[in-house]
């Protein structure tokens, strides 16, 4: 036989079933290759004697309750923050607030039908797809409802005012939110990794959104109206304003600059190891949980104390609350490497050995422990600790210990260790505590409890996460192509929609001016240690919702000031002002309702050093500026430009004018 080895492996043994005169056929027998094994079997041959040993880029591993805290943290937020939405939405709008939460519902059943159709697994920039859905989808709802207040202002009967309103609104609210899918989609394309993860939920969360928004809630309401029932009643939080807004570019022009400046000067200033994350450095990050609660110094101490790049490069965080006032259980040490390509998955373990062998007299012991002492009878007595991630009954831990080996098995609840259980008992083997502790281990492996919960043993390492540089490097220069081509996308619709490039610039200069404010909020919020606002992939997540949120909210006015303007004979910068003024009423509802469910989101995490505290951080400044820009930024570059485009146009007029009049 003829085997064909790449890399130390057998690719294809062939069975040579005659001489070799320089050349011969591979073939498959009796049912012959299939065209992948053919593709597969040319790609080994062409390889020929050339190394190609893969290299551990990645590698991550979450304890079974860390992965079950984020859950059940980032449920909790979620439901909090839509109960918020849905309160506030009510208060305003009252019925019509009623028909936006049973149209929101209906969103969120669909695109989570659709994913789990599709088998997608939910991840943050997943999360982050979805808060920007379930924004996008509440402020058409407060479009059609603005509209409709606006048509009975003018004195239209309901189901005229109702008709009028939808009709107006549809505009908006598919210009919106198509400018949003053409980006989602290019973000897919061009994109990777978590970026494709955000543009999947996005797209199929703005093709629901417009389903529910346009259909479900248009037929709530005209059933409602055939019923015969009284005109809406809505509380109206911005009523007659007449609000110079364009009489004051000059001091927010100034004042924007000055804090892009000063804040995005100071991320430069700042050093990579601070500002940038692993993902961009490369590294390793650690959890760690203490046998007893331990203060901060005392974990950087014997950190720092870790010969070479780790003890030199370790950061130390608490992600745990105060146990008992005197320090923490739980910690995230993070070494990066400059960018250097970390050493493979050998180097890894070593990394969390040197951590584990510098930690031995903190770090929490177990999972399992056994002291063995000569008893009567021949046997030995066992005392011990097991220590497991989930609550179990007592009567099954003791039932199981004693099919791993303890006699007489007793266990008793540790009251100072969450699911931690003591017991004793004895050993009729001669066996060393290792042995025992062995068998023990497999009695806790692959098993569950009487109520179905798996046993799963506590690690004092629950978590790890080895990142190559490079990795995060090719995803975030694809990131930053996909966003570029995104927003020259966005500009092409606007040009369609607009008949201008003015108008697709102006949304742009929104979308930079937003992202640079965030950017500096992040970095100043890093070096203070306000929140984990470290920039890596994460954040990318939620740079592209703030510009999701920035670019729909522009929009709304550009579609105002389009409407306005055919039929107005005010100069551009009125029309722009009177089109701020008439959506003022929308553009504080859905500012104040995106903020309230980050908030919420914000609050249950703060502290907690994980990537929701950073994501929902950034995206709170980034809605505040993002409000401030589609007044003060994208409104005075649309005039500017316009007024560049009409002077030029009034020159070449001019100058043919010239041209035409005869010679005297």
């Amino acid at each position: 036989g003829m085997a064909i080895v790449l890399n130390g492996e057998i690719a294809t043994l062939a069975v040579i079933q005659d001489r070799l005169p320089g050349s011969g056929i591979i073939n498959g027998g009796q049912g012959g290759f299939s065209q992948t094994e053919v593709k597969d079997l040319i790609t080994v041959l062409r390889s020929g004697s050339l190394r190609m040993k893969p290299e551990l880029m990645d590698k991550s591993r979450v304890g079974a309750s860390l992965g079950e805290d984020y859950i059940v943290t980032g449920t909790m937020s979620a439901l909090v923050a839509m109960l918020v939405v849905i309160v506030f939405m009510v208060f305003v709008y009252r019925r019509l607030g009623l028909f936006s939460v049973v149209g929101l519902f209906a969103n969120l059943v669909l695109l989570m039908g659709i994913m789990a159709l599709w088998g997608a697994t939910l991840t943050l920039p997943g999360l982050a797809g979805i808060v920007l859905t379930v924004g996008m989808a509440v402020d058409g709802n407060i479009l059609i409802f603005e509209r409709l207040r606006e048509e009975m202002a003018r004195g239209l009967k309901l189901p005229q005012a109702a008709k009028a309103g939808f009709e107006r609104a549809a505009v908006t609210i598919i210009d919106a939110n198509l400018t949003t899918l053409i980006a989602g989609i290019i973000l897919y394309w061009a994109g990777t990794g978590p970026i494709r993860g955000f543009a999947t939920t996005l797209c199929v969360g703005i093709l629901t959104t417009l389903f529910t928004v346009i259909v479900v809630t248009q037929v709530l309401i005209f059933h409602d109206i055939k019923r015969g029932v009284a005109p809406y009643r809505m509380r109206e939080l911005a009523k007659d304003k007449r609000i110079n807004f364009m009489g004051a570019i000059k001091p927010a022009l100034a004042g924007s600059l000055l804090v892009i400046v000063t804040t995005v000067g100071f991320f430069i200033y700042l050093p990579d190891r601070e500002k940038l994350g692993i993902d961009f450095m490369g590294g390793y990050a650690l959890t760690v949980r203490t046998q007893d609660p331990q203060s901060i110094e005392t974990l950087r101490g014997l950190v720092g104390a870790i010969p070479g790049d780790i003890g030199r490069s370790a950061e130390v965080r608490v992600i745990s609350d105060s146990a008992a006032g005197s320090g923490y259980r739980a910690f995230r040490i993070t070494s990066k490497l400059d960018g250097a390509t970390v050493g493979g998955e050998e180097a890894a373990k070593a990394a969390e050995t040197e951590v584990r062998r510098a930690l031995a007299s903190v770090l929490q012991r177990g999972p399992v422990e056994v002291a063995l002492a000569r008893g009567t009878d021949g046997k030995q007595a066992v005392t011990g600790q097991v220590y497991f991630e989930n609550v179990h009954p007592l009567a099954d831990v003791q039932a199981s210990l004693a099919e791993g080996g303890v006699e007489n098995a007793v266990a008793t609840i540790d009251p100072t260790h969450k699911n931690s259980f003591q017991f004793t008992g004895s050993t009729g083997a001669v066996r060393t505590p290792a042995e025992l502790v062995s068998e023990v281990q497999k009695r806790f492996t692959a098993h569950k409890d009487a109520t179905g919960t798996p046993y799963e043993l506590l690690s004092p390492i629950p978590e790890s996460a080895l990142i190559g540089a490079q990795v995060g490097g090719e995803l975030r220069d694809k990131a930053i192509r996909a966003l570029i081509l995104a927003m020259f996308a966005t500009m092409l619709y606007l040009r369609f929609r607009f008949a201008e490039w003015s108008y697709g610039i102006a949304v742009v200069a929104a979308v930079v001016h937003d992202v640079l404010v965030t950017l500096g909020a992040l970095a100043i919020a890093r070096h203070f240690d306000i929140v984990q606002a470290e920039l890596d992939l994460t954040m990318i997540a939620a740079f592209l919702t703030i510009i999701g949120y920035s670019q729909n909210d522009t929009i709304v006015i550009f579609d105002r000031v389009r409407e306005i303007l055919p039929r107005s004979k005010k100069s551009l910068k009125d029309v722009i002002n009177d089109a701020l003024n008439q959506t003022l009423g929308r553009t504080i509802l859905t500012s104040t309702t995106v903020l309230l469910t980050i908030v919420v989101l914000f609050l249950f995490n703060v502290g907690s050093r994980n990537a929701i505290e950073g994501f929902t951080f950034a995206m709170i400044i980034g809605v505040i500026s993002g409000t401030y820009s589609t007044v003060y930024i994208a409104g005075p570059t649309l005039l500017w430009l316009e007024n560049r485009r009409k002077m030029r146009e009034d020159k070449s007029a001019g100058a043919v004018s010239v041209e035409a009049k005869p010679a005297t």
